[in-house]
């Protein structure tokens, strides 16, 4: 039976042009040691954007506005028997904000989109962030 899962992405920029990322915990059940962008699953019942925000505040401890999410890409894929949907958001950020590690990540760095690039070893992620680069969306 085909499991059925949809998950929540965003590039939070601050006012340098920089992005978030977030490494992965080393004992990460996927892609330990990661970088990676705040998001996670959408819990049944809730929509996007209240998971969203949820997610943000969970792994980051920065609040979001739902009003201020933009949507920028979706898709849709098979992942080890699952099918997993994707949407990816992104938002600005005063300044820098001070960032919460949850026990899911263990560093953090505000960077560049163009080094965000060279970190980032997840094909859709780096094929996100290439995106919304190539149409002005940072």
């Amino acid at each position: 039976m085909v499991e059925f899962r949809s998950l929540v992405k965003v590039l939070l920029v601050n006012d340098a042009g920089e992005v978030l990322l977030l490494r992965r915990s080393p004992t990460d059940v996927r892609r330990p040691g990661q970088w990676d962008m705040p998001g996670g699953n959408i819990d049944p019942g809730e929509d996007f954007l209240a998971a969203l925000v949820r997610e943000t505040q969970e792994e980051a401890g920065i609040t979001i506005a739902p009003a201020d999410l933009h949507h920028i890409y979706g898709t849709t894929k098979f992942v080890d028997n699952i099918n997993i949907t994707w949407n990816f958001f992104v938002t600005k950020v005063q300044g820098h904000p001070k960032v919460t590690l949850s026990f899911e990540h263990d560093d953090l760095q505000w960077t560049s989109p163009e080094k965000a690039l060279q970190k980032i070893e997840y094909d859709l992620h780096k094929i996100v962030l290439g995106y919304a680069l190539e149409h002005g969306l940072l």
